[in-house]
């Protein structure tokens, strides 16, 4: 069954076209990384399916439903989480109480959302740390934080942004070892330059340019792609 079906969206910011005709499927279960260069749209991408921007043109159907153009609250509710690549925890707030926050989209009851909040932390690994404030923890406990925050919500659907980004490289093989088990029930996409993380966590890669999809297939192929070389690959081995 298709979980996400992405027409033809097309976002235009005066003159720079930052969407050209986006299309494709996304299946229940399925993880699918979403690779291109800084500039390629992934990020308008996720800020259209994710309602905070309205694409000009094209449809988004979440498990059959059209979404496109609905509020964020709405398509939250609705089934679609995410964790952004730069953090932004309520700094004078614990993480459970940050956590609970997403709770609440699922579970309206302060009692239960609080004890679902509980559970996502442990998930997370963040769990001895619950009422340590946002603003004390470091970086890769914010990443965590986030993505905690996003799993509480419940989502069937969950857009990760860059969630390795600003980690070293102890800290990235521990999220991509953690990411599967607390994700084997969903359906992903990934944005992600940490190549052979999208290596291992994806089934699929859509490879982005200029705001158009250029390439999909498994990520291997993808990723060997002459032209996925060329603009992409390329310019990342020469950094």
């Amino acid at each position: 069954m298709t979980a996400l079906r992405i027409e033809d969206l097309r976002k235009r910011f005066k003159g720079v076209e930052a969407l050209r005709g986006v299309s494709f499927e996304v299946a229940d279960g399925e993880v699918v990384g979403i690779v291109g260069a800084n500039g390629a749209g992934k990020t308008t991408l996720f800020n259209t399916l994710s309602g905070i921007i309205r694409p000009d043109t094209g449809s988004i159907r979440l498990h059959g439903q059209e979404i496109s153009g609905l509020a964020p609250h709405m398509i939250c509710k609705l089934g679609i989480g995410r964790a952004f690549q730069i953090t932004r925890p309520f700094l004078n707030l614990t993480c459970l109480e940050n956590v609970t926050i997403g709770a609440l989209n699922r579970e309206p009851r302060a009692a239960r959302a609080r004890e679902r909040a509980m559970t996502v932390l442990a998930q997370v690994g963040l769990g001895d740390k619950a009422e340590m404030l946002g603003r004390d923890l470091s970086v890769s406990w914010r990443k965590r934080l986030e993505l905690a925050r996003a799993l509480a919500s419940g989502p069937k659907v969950l857009l990760l942004d860059e969630v390795l980004a600003g980690l070293n490289e102890l800290e990235i093989n521990e999220m991509v070892r953690l990411l599967p088990t607390l994700t084997n029930d969903m359906t992903v996409l990934i944005i992600e330059h940490v190549i052979q993380a999208v290596l291992q966590l994806c089934s699929r890669a859509v490879f982005m340019q200029a705001g158009a999809v250029l390439v999909g297939g498994a990520p291997s192929e993808v990723m060997n792609d002459p032209m996925v070389i060329d603009s992409y690959l390329g310019a990342e081995r020469e950094c």
